[in-house]
């Protein structure tokens, strides 16, 4: 009975098999499912109310169970001929590594160290005695880059990694290893070797695409690729967008020439050329803002072609989760998906309602560009965009870090959009953001709007998802088509 004598209702399927949309084995008398008794977890019927705290503990129960299913399958490497990025842990991954070549002592210790023990990191005196020329540690390198470095974000040209610098070396290990305070050995290390070196450029940016790195570092790599050789742009472009993105400001490369066709680059099914289309995307979006928010009016000759950019880069930010390949792909939330798959998901999630944020709460400015109202059916699309990218984050920001500054960003425009509109279903996809550690004012602000309360839903995220993408992408083809 509930406390005012009423009778208390639970629901028919446990919070698992609720999460996961399939349905509950319950057999008479038994008091835990067969999915949960299969996955070997805790069989919990909520009661029904407004609280999503079960589902959001379902989810990690869901990673968790994943994680057992790989390990059961045996998809942990034994050596470095079958490394897979997608089937392991770095760690893990750095572990077999270790185990498995034969190396420089001084360096296998200090990875070992990083392996073991995440609050530590090659320490300067220990570094100091791998030798630039050593051949045997270039050779471990660059099997660390091409099994965990290259399918991701391959910023560093083939031709540079027959001479690798200590500043690569320690990039690179950092780029896989994450360790708490790589910044200020990097910083230590840039003192000496500086980024006058393309080599140090390129590996430096390698962890500007997982990391905001400070603007001075960020600054330098631009300096350096407007003074230096063409390889460097990549690179550039990549530090530039991602950071213009999360630290809200504008690009530096205005007048950048982007690569147009990264399928001569990269091979189409991997994840690096889906990351890098995303990302000369941004760069586009955040450049076109910029000149729109500097230059704005209705009557300058540049309007019709400011209009024609924001609908293809609209049009193209829908259609791009199209051209993903199986494995990069996210259908629905309760579906298992590589952490490529996520990481692309959640990127390319923030970079879209980032754009019909600002153009639905700048309507008389960039908003121009878009025609877009403030409809149920718009706000919809963003509410489950949003809800998604905050079911799925904590599966991956260990491994992509700045997928928490991604999140806080998405929370942040969803709040707004909120406010401006008063669109309850924003708050239901507010409540799945639980982070509130990387913007503690923002996480207080978010809850302030929610009563401090948890809000819960049936809508089908995925469908409304498609459907707006379908039909909002047909309208704008058609509209580009005239155009031209």
């Amino acid at each position: 009975m509930g406390p005012g004598g009423g009778k208390i209702k639970y629901h028919k399927s446990c919070d698992y098999c609720r999460y996961r949309k399939v349905k509950c084995q319950l057999a008479p008398g038994e008091s835990v499912c067969a999915h949960c008794a299969r996955c070997e977890i805790p069989c919990v019927f909520s009661r029904r109310g407004k609280s999503t705290k079960r589902l959001v503990k379902s989810a990690q129960i869901a990673a968790e169970v994943q994680r057992r299913e790989r390990q059961r399958n045996g998809e942990y490497i034994e050596k470095i001929s079958t490394v897979s990025p997608s089937s392991t842990t770095e760690h893990e991954a750095l572990k077999c590594l270790t185990m498995n070549l034969s190396i420089n002592h001084t360096l296998s210790m200090a990875i070992e160290s990083i392996v073991s023990d995440g609050n530590r990191l090659l320490t300067l005196s220990s570094f100091s005695q791998i030798r630039a020329e050593d051949a045997a540690v270039n050779g471990l390198h660059k099997d660390f880059y091409t099994a965990f470095v290259q399918p991701y974000t391959p910023l560093i040209c083939e031709t540079l990694l027959s001479r690798l610098t200590p500043v690569a070396k320690l990039c690179i290990v950092c780029y896989i290893a994450n360790p708490p305070n790589w910044l200020d050995v990097i910083r230590d290390w840039l003192q000496v070797d500086g980024l006058s070196d393309p080599l140090n450029v390129s590996a430096v940016a390698l962890l500007g695409t997982k990391h905001i790195l400070p603007n001075e570092i960020v600054s330098s790599i631009i300096a350096a690729y407007r003074h230096g050789p063409p390889l460097l742009s990549l690179p550039a472009v990549t530090v530039d967008a991602w950071t213009s993105l999360l630290e809200s400001t504008s690009p530096e490369l205005q007048d950048v020439s982007l690569p147009t066709d990264l399928s001569s680059l990269f091979p189409e099914s991997l994840f690096c050329y889906h990351f890098f289309t995303l990302t000369l995307t941004l760069h586009r979006y955040l450049t076109l803002r910029h000149e729109v928010e500097r230059d704005f009016s209705p009557t300058s000759p540049l309007f019709g072609s400011w209009k024609k950019r924001a609908l293809q880069l609209e049009y193209d930010l829908l259609l791009w989760p199209v051209k993903l390949p199986i494995d990069l792909s996210v259908v629905k939330d309760e579906l298992i998906a590589t952490d490529g798959a996520l990481v692309l998901h959640i990127l390319s999630n923030t970079v879209l309602i980032l754009l019909y944020g600002h153009a639905l709460l700048n309507s008389s400015s960039f908003g121009k560009l878009h025609c877009l109202q403030p409809v149920p059916g718009v706000l919809q699309f963003l509410s489950g965009m949003a809800k998604s990218s905050f079911i799925n984050g904590p599966q991956v920001q260990d491994k992509w870090p700045n997928i928490c500054q991604n999140l806080a960003l998405t929370a942040k425009v969803m709040l707004d959009i909120y406010k401006a509109f008063e669109f309850e279903y924003a708050k239901v996809a507010l409540s799945f953001w639980k982070d509130d550690q990387t913007d503690p004012t923002l996480h207080n602000d978010v809850q302030e709007a929610l009563n401090h309360q948890d809000w819960s839903d049936d809508a089908d995220g995925a469908l409304v998802y498609w459907v707006y993408r379908d039909c909002r992408s047909m309208s704008l083809n058609l509209h580009l088509s005239e155009v031209s």
